[in-house]
């Protein structure tokens, strides 16, 4: 009986993790990114990411003012940016119990907020 229990207890944490922490696919970031404006980070400090449906991106550093555009192309469960400037970045973005994040390719979280895409 002890041992039953357990297991079930097992399960469930298990179950549990692994809806804490899920890599979007291909079509889930298709449509999480694809026509909208997601503030990673801080509204004051992050960093705000638009992902026409064209395939423009256009990130806005929200502290410095500074704007860094480019093409991005989803492929392989990751968001790739070929920027304007010779720089290339993938990103990852899972989904848990509160709401998205993105993973860089330094392995550094950014908590996301999706906003309309609107000027």
């Amino acid at each position: 009986m002890f041992r039953s229990a357990w297991m079930s207890c097992i399960a469930i944490a298990a179950a549990s993790t692994a809806y804490a922490q899920q890599q979007l696919t291909d079509d889930e970031l298709k449509s999480t990114v694809v026509g909208k404006r997601i503030v990673w980070g801080s509204a004051s400090t992050g960093v705000t990411s638009v992902y026409n449906a064209d395939g423009i991106y256009k990130a806005f550093n929200n502290s410095s003012g500074r704007t860094d555009e480019g093409k991005y192309q989803v492929a392989g469960g990751r968001v790739c940016v070929d920027f304007t400037n010779n720089v290339s970045r993938c990103d990852r973005i899972f989904r848990d119990g509160e709401g998205i994040y993105l993973l860089n390719g330094q392995g550094t979280k950014f908590r996301g907020t999706i906003r309309p895409n609107t000027p």
